[in-house]
């Protein structure tokens, strides 16, 4: 069976098509998640309510439990690859890169694979590293985007993720403020080799306790 964070295949199965594998998946009708936030922002000058962004991060963080489960790795975590059946309802796709630990000689590999922003040092170094364990950064990486105020890159200026009532006089919510900041730092003297990582980052498990979290 599946799981109701993860995006299914159709019944039917898999068909050809001009020489090309055709694969039908559930339609997520309210497209990835950086979308969903990006058009709260900009079309409705609304952001995403901490509640909702508590239950995405859940979600996200069951999906991958439930994949490392059955000895798969991700191996691109982020928003853009987390789809939404409908607000609320979040479940990962896009398993373009992902891989079967069985697969890899000692279940290990050091193909620099995935997205430069939450891509785990050791993948970005090209050193040998547990896909699984890498994915675990990136799973940290994609919630620390729904939490930390950031840019789109684009022309839309800095925002809250979440929302809250006078957001910037609240020192629980303003905790959050520079974690962004400091992950982009952290992540730019690691790559320049100014901060060494060490050879293991936290290990799957750690996953639970995102989901026991309220």
């Amino acid at each position: 069976g599946g799981h109701p964070n993860v995006l299914r295949m159709r019944a039917g199965g898999a068909f050809v098509v001009d020489c090309h594998v055709c694969v039908p998946l559930e339609l997520a009708a309210a497209g990835d998640l950086r979308a969903y936030m990006r058009r709260l922002y900009k079309d409705h000058g609304k952001r995403m309510p901490q509640c909702e962004g508590l239950l995405c991060a859940k979600q996200i963080a069951a999906a991958v439990a439930f994949m490392h489960e059955r000895g798969v790795a991700h191996r691109d975590l982020k928003l853009d690859n987390v789809l939404l059946m409908r607000p609320g309802h979040a479940v990962l796709g896009d398993f373009g890169l992902g891989v079967e630990r069985s697969t890899l000689a000692g279940g290990l590999s050091n193909a620099p694979c995935g997205t430069l922003a939450t891509m785990a040092p050791e993948v970005y170094g090209g050193r040998w590293h547990d896909p699984m364990a890498a994915d675990v950064w990136s799973l940290g990486a994609t919630v620390l985007a729904l939490v930390a105020p950031h840019k789109h890159g684009d022309s839309d200026g800095d925002y809250y993720a979440w929302s809250a009532p006078d957001a910037r006089e609240i020192n629980e919510y303003r905790r959050y403020e520079t974690l962004l900041d400091d992950y982009v730092e952290l992540r730019s003297r690691i790559n320049a080799g100014l901060t060494s990582w060490p050879a293991e980052v936290p290990q799957p498990t750690a996953i639970g306790d995102l989901l026991r979290s309220s």
